[in-house]
Parts: C-alpha cells; sequence; structure tokens
C-alpha cells in the first residue's frame, strides 16, 4: 500500500500521524498511527480501529474554556479528523498533555486521504514560534514578554481604580491596547442579557480604515446565530481560522462575518462570578491569520480584566440605583410624615416648622409674612346632617381648592386640625392678603356645595388674617420663636372675630408682638 520511502519517512517524524484506510482483505476501516503518535496517545501498536479510536478521552483545557470538569469530547475530534472535517485547534489535552490536533486531506492516485496530525503545545503565553503563522509571523522574544506583563498591569491598574463615569472608556482603551500589540483589525466587548438568549455590542476598536459595526450588531437573538450561541454557552471558545471552512451548521455565522469581510475571528467568554456575562473577541479583516494558543491566552486574560470591570460598573450601578431609592423613600417618608393624610396636604408638624423658617427669613430679610386661619363654617352640623364620608369629601375638596388657589413660590397650605386649615404667604402685606382672602371665598361659593343649615344654603368658609409687617424684627427682644407664636395667635383671634360677625367673611390684623396672647373661646 505504501512504497518503502513514505512508509519510512513517516515513522521518523517527530509529529504525530494518524490515518485512515481500508484493509484489503477483510474490507474493514483501520487506523494507521506513526510512532510519535503512539507515544503521545500511550498506545500499544500503530494498528488500530475506528472503536479504539473513539476511546481515546481528549478534553477541553479548562484554562482557555469555561468547562468546569475534564469531560471527553464527543464526538471525538480525532474521529472528526479523520472523517475529513477541518480541524485545527490548540485547546485539547490528553491527560495531562497539551496537544494541537490539526487535520490533512490530501489526494493521492485519486484517492482522499484524511488524517490527523497530532504534536504537543506549548501553552505559556511566549515561545519562540516555530509555525511561521502564529501571530502573523512575528517570533514572541523576551521583549513581547516584558511589554506584554506591562500592558496587562496598566490596563488592570487602570480598571481597578476607574470610577463608574470612567469604565467604559477605559474598557475601550484596553480594546485598542490589545488590537494594537495582537495586530488584530477589530476588538470588541459583547455582553448577554440575563438569559442568555440574547447579546450586544457594548465596546469596539478598530484600526484605522476597518469599519466599525457596534451600532448595527445590537440585540442579536439565538436563533440569529445558533451555533455560535451554543459555543460560548458550551465551551466559551470560538477559533476560526478561516471563515470559509465554517460548516454548514454556522452557515448564519459565516453569511455574519462575510458580509462585514472577516476571515478570521477568535472570540473567548468573559464570567463574573461563576456566570457567562460576555465575549471579547478579535477579527481579521480581508486576510486570514492563524490564531494561537498564546493569542488565546492573551485575549483571556484581557477578557478576565475587562470582566471585572464590568461587574464592578454592575454595582457601581446597582448601588447608585439603590442610593437613589433610599433618597426617594426617606423624602416619601419625609412627606408622608409632613403630611395629611386625608386631604394630602401639609400637616400641622410640617406648619409648624415652615412658620419658624419664614419667620426667620421675613425678619432677616425685611419682607411680610402674611398668615391665614381658615375654617368651614358649620361643619358639624354638616357632618351630622350628611354624614361622615360626604363631609370627608368636602374637607377634600376645600383642600384642592386652597392648593389650585394659593400656589405662588413659596405659599404653603395645611391642614391645621379638624375642618381647620392654615395658609401661610411669605412675601405678602395685609392687603393682599385680604385680597386673596376675599378671592377665595367667591370661588368658594362657586363650588356650590349644598347645606341646608347655612343661612346662603352653600358651604362657606370664615378667614382670620395677620400680617407681620417688613419692621417686625427691629425689636431686639422679639425672636422669631416669639413672634410665629403672635403671629398664630392672631390670625386664630381674627377667625374667631370672623365667625363672631356672621361667617363667610375676611377679618385681618397687624401683628402687634407686645400684645398680650389671649386664647378664643369660641
Amino acid at each position: 500500500m505504501h512504497n518503502t520511502f513514505s512508509d519510512a519517512l513517516i515513522e521518523q517524524l517527530p509529529i504525530g500521524v494518524l490515518w485512515r484506510y481500508l484493509e484489503p482483505d477483510t474490507a474493514t476501516q483501520r487506523v494507521y498511527c506513526n510512532p510519535a503518535a503512539q507515544r503521545l496517545l500511550k498506545l500499544d501498536t500503530g494498528e488500530l480501529s475506528i472503536a479504539d479510536i473513539n476511546a481515546l478521552a481528549l478534553t477541553m483545557d479548562t484554562e482557555l474554556s469555561i468547562k468546569k470538569t475534564s469531560e471527553a469530547l464527543l464526538p471525538n475530534p480525532i474521529q472528526q479528523a479523520l472523517d475529513g472535517e477541518l480541524i485545527d485547534r490548540r485547546d485539547l489535552l490528553f491527560g495531562q498533555l497539551p496537544l494541537h490536533l490539526k487535520s490533512l486531506r490530501f489526494s493521492v492516485n485519486q484517492q482522499q486521504v484524511c488524517a490527523a496530525l497530532i504534536q504537543p503545545r506549548d501553552h505559556r503565553l511566549f515561545i519562540e514560534s516555530a509555525e511561521t503563522g502564529d501571530m502573523s509571523g512575528i517570533e514572541l522574544s523576551l521583549r513581547d514578554t516584558l511589554a506584554f506583563d506591562k500592558l496587562i498591569s496598566e490596563l488592570s491598574s487602570r480598571l481597578i481604580n476607574a470610577e463608574g463615569s470612567q469604565i467604559d472608556q477605559h474598557i475601550e482603551a484596553a480594546l485598542a491596547a490589545m488590537g494594537q500589540f495582537g495586530l488584530a483589525d477589530r476588538c470588541y466587548v459583547f455582553q448577554f442579557n440575563a438569559t442568555l438568549d440574547q447579546i450586544h455590542n457594548s465596546h469596539e476598536w478598530v484600526r484605522e480604515g476597518v469599519s466599525a459595526h457596534l451600532d448595527e450588531l445590537q440585540h442579536i437573538a439565538q436563533e440569529d446565530l445558533p451555533w455560535f450561541f451554543a459555543n460560548m454557552r458550551e465551551e466559551g471558545l470560538m477559533v476560526v481560522h478561516d471563515v470559509a471552512t465554517l460548516s454548514a451548521e454556522a452557515s448564519n455565522e459565516r453569511e455574519l462575518f462575510d458580509s462585514e469581510d472577516i476571515r478570521s475571528i477568535v472570540c473567548v467568554a468573559m464570567q463574573a462570578g461563576g456566570q457567562l456575562i460576555g465575549f471579547v473577541g478579535c477579527d481579521m479583516v480581508a486576510r486570514q491569520r492563524h490564531w494561537s494558543e498564546a493569542d488565546i491566552r492573551r485575549l483571556k486574560l484581557v477578557g478576565e480584566i475587562i470582566a471585572q470591570a464590568l461587574q464592578s460598573q454592575q454595582y457601581l450601578k446597582a448601588l447608585s440605583a439603590t442610593q437613589r431609592q433610599l433618597i426617594e423613600a426617606n423624602q416619601r417618608l419625609h412627606q408622608l410624615v409632613g403630611e395629611d393624610s386625608l386631604t394630602g396636604l401639609a400637616n400641622r408638624r410640617q406648619f409648624d416648622h415652615e412658620l419658624d423658617t419664614e419667620m426667620r427669613r421675613s425678619m432677616r430679610q425685611q419682607q411680610p409674612l402674611s398668615l391665614l386661619m381658615i375654617d368651614i363654617d358649620h361643619f358639624k352640623s354638616f357632618n351630622d346632617t350628611y354624614g361622615h364620608l360626604n363631609g370627608d369629601d368636602a374637607l377634600r375638596t376645600v383642600a384642592n381648592l386652597l392648593h389650585s388657589h394659593f400656589k405662588r413660590s413659596g405659599e404653603l397650605v395645611c391642614r391645621f386640625g379638624g375642618e381647620e386649615f392654615a395658609v401661610l404667604l411669605p412675601g405678602a402685606n395685609k392687603s393682599q392678603a385680604v385680597e386673596s382672602g376675599g378671592h377665595l371665598l367667591e370661588k368658594m361659593a362657586q363650588l356650590g356645595i349644598h347645606h341646608a343649615a347655612a343661612e346662603s344654603g352653600l358651604l362657606s368658609l370664615s378667614i382670620g388674617i395677620a400680617c407681620a409687617p417688613e419692621d417686625c424684627g427691629d425689636d431686639p427682644s422679639a425672636s422669631a420663636a416669639i413672634l410665629a407664636n403672635n403671629l398664630l395667635q392672631q390670625a386664630d383671634q381674627a377667625l374667631y372675630q370672623a365667625k363672631k360677625e356672621g361667617r363667610n367673611c375676611v377679618i385681618s390684623t397687624l401683628l402687634q408682638p407686645s400684645q398680650a396672647l389671649y386664647d378664643s373661646d369660641e
């Protein structure tokens, strides 16, 4: 079957060679392996059956993939090569031995011969490459080693110390550095969604003269690239030296790669917390490249740094969102503490605080401050006649009227208690406050809330107004607390007077700081 010269040559090759042939006597398919292959695969003989080949347990190198266990690969990659599939894998282990497996197809006397070439692979990051295709023919030296170490150190330091708003910028800088160092045409990061059935291109670097595709590669579904998604989820590694050799099951992927003029591509999964979050990849555009194991390992290192940065970014976003939620919750809690539950107006607690604040501002800026005390007339009889539910509705209606009427900046409407309301009008003098109170009575009448016990037949309001003039703070003995208390008491007394004079009217007074305080006996 073989001439003596070719047999002797194959026997002496340092590279393991396996090929399949048909025994002429029995028509049984057998596999021949040379001594180098026997040593690598620990075989006792050079004549094997197909079953013997399938029994050879080849596994993926877990340092290059996301696989956590060393399960035998099915189908067997050697068998795939002998079946004529295009195989070029640098991610294999036989036991603990790192292997490089490459398929070979050629014709002899018009017969197709399919063979598998195996040899140990040096899994260090930098080696003096014996294959001219590795790193586009560049021999990796100690200088490259030091340069890459420095690059990784700088990238790691920048990304670890980056603030949330700077992380995207540093990731793009990392991709640029990786692309320039590794002589790639395009480098990028894709991220998975939570269910791992959709990806989007989040970061991209392209060499000058190479087109960018980041905006186009958004929301790509699993159905669009099924072969690729399966590779990423199961192995976390996709190495394509020549896009033209992709199998039929990767037809969607090849169509996409061709549309972007990609000739060679390598993608390495990124994980965070043991979960797949995305991948980092490099493309060669309009030219092919034979990706070396060093290429894959370097890309994986950069991917790990970027994954940590993305995880940090997500943590910072989550922390920021939590802080916003806490702030909003605290604001809402503060609002609830200072809000009347029935009407939604400020309550007495908030009113007391705002009265003190506005009085201090009035004294400091020498601006007037008016206070209106408002009471719903004959409200007890309204409740007795129409029931408490209608009474609550009336309270809410009056509250809405007050809220819409007093809407200038700084004006505050509160439910003071029961059917009584208070309104603060910063900067309003007595005449302005009285005018505003008169308009309020007109609007109240226009609501037309029926009340049989009222003289007018309608629900009405009584208003008492007290105004602190511009010079109320001139008396050095008058503190803000005393003046605020006096203003409240005098507005309440004015309200008492309004009710005494027949209700549905406005009574006003100017603040007299030295005036003795008295209680209303309504």
